[in-house]
């Protein structure tokens, strides 16, 4: 499942944290 780390990488960006799961 892909999608999770696109919205995880998502909100990273969104917060400005570098989340890498």
């Amino acid at each position: 499942m892909q999608a999770h780390q696109d919205i995880i990488a998502n909100i990273g960006e969104k917060l400005g944290l570098p989340l890498t799961f």
